[in-house]
């Protein structure tokens, strides 16, 4: 009887080690476990993303006014020939994260109403700085139709502010736009130099006929003129 006694009590012991034994080495299977090769901590090893290595550079987008202006696409250039576009917020901010040793230029890609303080290259770059802000300029514009009111393309016009413009030529829109210099108060005028078949060269506002480089000014305070082309 003692020896059959003994034998359970063996068993017993042997049986609570194999227990205690496999309880070990499965508790780690949960997350965050103890052990060894147990499940993975949340936050040390999961995929949270990437850490930017680069350098943010950020633009400021104003108006001519001096307030913040949203939506204005910019694109970034560094490298060779490596872009990023963004657009910029409410605050009129865009940021881009650049890892590069190269110089880094802006550009404005759009920015409708609205005419580019940048006349050179050198003037979009960051030298030396991972800041800018960019107060863009008022946009004068000519609006060519005929004399149904139709906008007219092929209107070669001549914009003039503190200086003449080379002449560019109407779209499908009928208009030809130019950017004044920053803060520009002065006078703003305009001649036709060139018109389309069919059309003849209006005559300036004081009667005089474009073809002499008389020129037509806008009204006081605004920026947006429109010429009538006659036809022949």
């Amino acid at each position: 009887m003692r020896k059959i006694f003994s034998l359970l009590l063996i068993f017993t012991l042997m049986l609570s080690a194999l227990t205690l034994f496999t309880a070990c080495n499965t508790g780690g299977g949960e997350g965050g476990g103890d052990t060894p090769g147990g499940g993975t901590e949340g936050g040390d090893n999961g995929g949270g993303g990437t850490t930017p290595t680069g350098t943010d550079y950020t633009v400021t987008v104003l108006d001519p006014d001096g307030n913040a202006l949203a939506g204005v696409t910019l694109k970034f250039t560094y490298g060779k020939n490596e872009t990023d576009v963004l657009t910029t917020g409410a605050d009129g901010k865009a940021t881009a994260n650049i890892d590069t040793l190269s110089d880094v230029y802006v550009e404005l890609v759009s920015h409708d109403g609205y005419g580019s303080p940048f006349s050179k290259k050198a003037d979009r770059k960051f030298d030396g700085v991972t800041e800018k802000t960019v107060k863009l300029t008022r946009l004068a514009t000519v609006i060519a139709v005929d004399e149904s009111g139709n906008a007219l393309a092929g209107v070669s016009i001549q914009i003039c502010h503190s200086q003449c413009l080379l002449p560019k030529t109407s779209g499908e829109d009928g208009k030809v736009s130019a950017s004044l210099p920053a803060d520009y108060e002065g006078d703003i005028k305009f001649t036709v130099t060139a018109v389309p078949e069919g059309y003849d060269v209006p005559e300036a506002a004081d009667g005089t006929n474009g073809e002499n480089q008389v020129y037509t000014y806008f009204e006081s305070g605004s920026y947006v003129a429109t010429i009538v082309i006659p036809s022949k």
